[in-house]
């Protein structure tokens, strides 16, 4: 198999999550036209709804990049809007895990895709980090490193399929290990 084909590649795009977030949007920007309604309520929860609804719809639309694994290591995308999209790679040889994860908020669980890298490794360029940042997600996950949880992405707005990903890990990195701690 050639490494193209075995190289795993996620994008963003329509997900579940997204099309209910875009409809959801969408109906609170229908609210701002009920008729009847007091005009500060109609132009906040329209505009509201506006900001989510162009906020998922051209999040999905944007087909950038959200993690893709080859040969030359693991590419973590940024956010998918026009503004500020960057994308990190991070070499194999920085490597230690990848490391599957969820964050609980409340009843909502967010799965996280991050890394587990090499004591020494550059610092991920563009990630701000520092003891109050560290400190932050100590309290608020504590149960991920936050040299984890700095060199991660949400899985939002894109799927993350784990049996291709076990697989391309395994063919460019089979000293790597693929670790689920989503359940701790």
């Amino acid at each position: 198999m050639n490494s193209e084909h075995a190289a795993y590649e996620a994008r963003f795009g329509w997900t579940a999550r997204t099309v209910l977030m875009t409809l959801i949007g969408l109906a609170f920007f229908g609210c701002a036209f009920l008729p009847n309604a007091p005009l500060l309520m109609a132009v906040s929860v329209g505009a509201f709804g506006l900001v989510g609804l162009l906020t998922f719809s051209v999040g999905a639309l944007s087909r950038k990049v959200a993690l893709r694994v080859d040969e030359n290591g693991v590419t973590l995308g940024g956010s998918p809007l026009p503004v500020g999209y960057k994308t990190d790679v991070v070499p194999w040889t920085d490597i230690i895990s990848v490391v599957l994860w969820t964050q609980h908020v409340g009843r909502k669980k967010m799965p996280y895709i991050g890394l587990q890298r090499k004591q020494g490794s550059p610092q991920l360029p563009g990630q701000p980090y520092g003891p109050h940042r560290q400190r932050m997600y100590e309290t608020l996950i504590p149960h991920v490193s936050p040299e984890i949880v700095h060199a991660s992405r949400p899985v939002n707005l894109w799927n993350l399929d784990r049996a291709r990903l076990e697989s391309a890990v395994e063919t460019f990195a089979p000293q790597v290990e693929v670790v689920d701690i989503s359940h701790r």
